[in-house]
């Protein structure tokens, strides 16, 4: 085993599904007190770590779906990571770094566009990391558009709720290979 892949599986890895289903207690009683909307929806700096850790755990849950496997996650920063990914096929496992980037709402940045977002990355150097973007708007998803971009990384994966509720998640990817679209459902 390399350094590298060593210093990955020393990682604390989480089943997504038990810490989202623990989460949505916590946004239902959340969403039923006096929060101010930016801390319920974890808009502020403060709470980025959080709002990154929560979209880790739904990526790996939805890629649960796309692998057809339990897909664990180490959420936190680790060398150009912003989470790492564990998953077993055929008795061995297999390790993911993950870069995270996000289309921020209308109501965070509504001068920010999908290109800008793919062409501030266009230019970094060749990496084994797979990039996850969510989508955090609504609308219409431009899937001409999405297979189209190409980026220095891995693999390019896509994904966003599908409703208003959070309840229907959508996965798109790879979208630099042979792309396919996933429904999943937030565990409840």
């Amino acid at each position: 085993m390399n350094i590298r892949v060593r210093a990955l599986a020393n990682r604390q890895f989480y089943d997504p599904e038990a810490v989202l289903r623990r989460l949505r207690a916590v946004e239902v009683q959340v969403a039923r007190s006096d929060t101010p909307d930016l801390i319920r929806r974890l808009r502020t700096n403060k709470l980025k770590t959080e709002r990154e850790a929560r979209d880790a755990l739904l990526f790996a849950y939805g890629m649960g779906r796309a692998v057809a496997g339990k897909v664990w996650v180490a959420p936190g920063e680790v060398e150009d990571c912003d989470f790492v990914t564990k998953t077993q096929a055929h008795g061995t496992e297999f390790f993911s770094c993950v870069q995270l980037k996000e289309l921020a709402p209308e109501d965070r940045n509504s001068k920010q566009t999908l290109g800008d977002l793919v062409a501030g990355l266009a230019n970094l150097p060749r990496s084994d990391t797979v990039l996850a973007i969510r989508l955090n708007r609504r609308g219409q998803i431009p899937f001409a558009e999405l297979a189209t971009v190409r980026v220095p990384f891995a693999e390019l994966w896509y994904f966003w709720s599908a409703g208003p509720d959070g309840n229907d998640w959508r996965l798109y990817g790879d979208a630099m290979g042979s792309p396919a679209l996933y429904e999943f459902q937030y565990p409840n």
